[in-house]
């Protein structure tokens, strides 16, 4: 059994013309059924950057697969992370001109919808919370 697990996913947000803030989130269709930001485990393919895992990779890899959303590498910016022996994860944030539609997304996901968040769905994982005051904490500078 492996213990060992490293991963990373996108939080995606959007200020419409009203001044508020949305995110997108999913609906994962296993386990709890938590809604939470696209993303999974490190795969060997997601490769190293200076000799540790490329959590970047791994973050845009998952959010292709899962919702079929293409991110550039340089895009994305690392907003938080948790790092404990045999367990590592790293968000990255992408500010969106536009609300994305969904329309495809993998059988992870049971649905996708975009949320204000001042509002959010009840059952969100535990770890979406301070990453959302991130967002708010940067977005009153």
């Amino acid at each position: 059994m492996n213990i060992n697990y490293h991963g990373a996913g996108i939080l995606f947000y959007h200020i419409d013309k009203k001044g508020e803030v949305f995110v997108l989130l999913g609906k994962k269709s296993y386990a709890g059924k938590e809604w939470s930001i696209f993303g999974g485990g490190w795969e060997k393919k997601d490769g190293y950057y200076n000799d540790e895992k490329n959590l970047l990779k791994t973050a845009v890899r998952e959010t292709q697969e899962e919702v079929g959303i293409t991110v550039p590498l340089s895009v994305p910016k690392k907003i938080w992370e948790k790092k404990i022996p045999f367990y590592s994860w790293e968000t990255y944030v992408v500010g969106l001109k536009n609300k994305l539609f969904i329309k495809r997304f993998s059988p992870e996901i049971a649905r996708v919808g975009w949320f204000n968040i001042d509002r959010l769905p009840d059952r969100c994982y535990p770890s979406l919370y301070p990453q959302i005051e991130i967002i708010r904490s940067r977005l009153k500078k």
